[in-house]
């Protein structure tokens, strides 16, 4: 079960590990790791070895300093239980007083909740009462930074039919989508955050995987084709078949991937943009410095989109299924974007960019 994450202590954790720091935290010099300091915790064996688990919460950022003493705590309640009396007092003597600021904070209430939920998606929007702050600026942060990810609506005028006029258009296609999903990433609070040799490590790898990705937003599933945009002006239309020229699996692969993944996709461009964000922080991904915190900021995608998908069909059990089933979408999706990339690299793509030479490692 993947857990919801606070900023708690300096650091994104859950509350299990939040208590777990307050208790242990203070005595952590005294305590033993029996195997060497090399316990791996996860959610399952993390009540294995205490030593280790406090290491994994100092080595994610957790600060001790920002445990409260005993003292502390008392007078925070102190401070709390006064402010509620202050207010308790200020009604009683003051009803119309009460009355009119209590009209005015609902006023600035609504407005604040107003202006909120017209930067949501629509579907979003409809559900933004039952997600809380985090889980809102999340979505904010996310949407607002997937936006220049779209393609703009141009109709075509003639359909590429050549493979040799296809590659190019793929090729310049692929220039843009790499530019795009760059400019997206840079947009993410998160993603800047990480040090320079996992953003590398993590564009690198993850632009292949959402260029294939988002191959299905713009699919005519009745017609099997793309309206591709070439610029804001011209788009031509790319049939499915054109991949059949290619040696190899590509055109079943490809095809298989969109007809399975359409099912769970159904036109939401909401679940697209939190698969993004899922591949993009991928902790498997070989040479990262800080593979935890990779980590952590996929897992809370994940639950984003088990929490949308739980609140969109109204039923736990439906979601946990749909969820599986994407999952299961992104594994057959890495399948098939590695058959796209070695295809890439064996055409010799002459018309490449800087950008896409140093994703895909052209010259190496």
């Amino acid at each position: 079960m993947w857990l919801l994450y606070f900023l708690l202590y300096s650091a994104l954790t859950c509350e299990s590990c939040r208590s777990f720091f307050r208790r242990t935290a203070p005595k952590a010099q005294d305590l033993k790791c029996y195997f060497g300091d090399k316990c791996e915790i996860t959610c399952v064996t993390r009540k294995f070895c205490k030593k280790c688990r406090i290491q994994k919460c100092f080595d994610v950022g957790m600060k001790i300093e920002w445990i409260l003493s005993g003292e502390e705590r008392q007078l925070r309640k102190e401070r709390k239980k006064r402010s509620k009396g202050e207010e308790s007092s200020a009604d009683s003597t003051s009803d119309s007083s009460s009355d009119t600021n209590a009209v005015k904070r609902a006023t600035v209430e609504q407005s604040l909740v107003e202006r909120r939920a017209a930067e949501m998606p629509a579907l979003v929007r409809d559900l933004i009462f039952a997600f809380n702050d985090l889980e809102i600026s999340r979505f904010r942060e996310l949407f607002t930074s997937t936006v220049s990810m779209r393609d703009p609506v141009v109709t075509p005028t003639f359909e590429t039919t050549n493979f040799v006029d296809a590659l190019k258009v793929l090729q310049k296609r692929c220039d843009i989508k790499c530019r795009r999903i760059v400019k997206m990433s840079t947009n993410m609070s998160e993603f800047t955050g990480l040090c320079e040799e996992d953003k590398i490590a993590l564009l690198k790898a993850a632009c292949p995987e959402i260029i294939c990705l988002i191959s299905i937003i713009n699919f005519n599933f009745d017609g099997e084709y793309w309206n591709v945009a070439i610029d804001e002006d011209h788009a031509t239309t790319l049939r499915l078949d054109i991949f059949k020229l290619v040696q190899g699996n590509l055109y079943e692969a490809h095809r298989q991937f969109l007809w399975s993944m359409s099912e769970q996709y159904n036109s939401d461009i909401n679940i697209i943009d939190l698969l993004i964000a899922i591949i993009l922080f991928n902790p498997n991904q070989p040479n990262l410095v800080h593979k935890d915190m990779v980590k952590v900021q996929q897992q809370m995608y994940m639950y984003l989109l088990r929490r949308y998908l739980e609140l969109k069909h109204s039923s736990k059990t439906e979601s946990e299924i749909r969820f599986v089933k994407l999952m299961n979408n992104l594994q057959e999706l890495y399948a098939v974007n590695r058959i796209h990339v070695d295809k890439f690299l064996e055409s010799g793509p002459k018309e490449a960019g800087p950008l896409v030479e140093e994703i895909y490692d052209i010259n190496n």
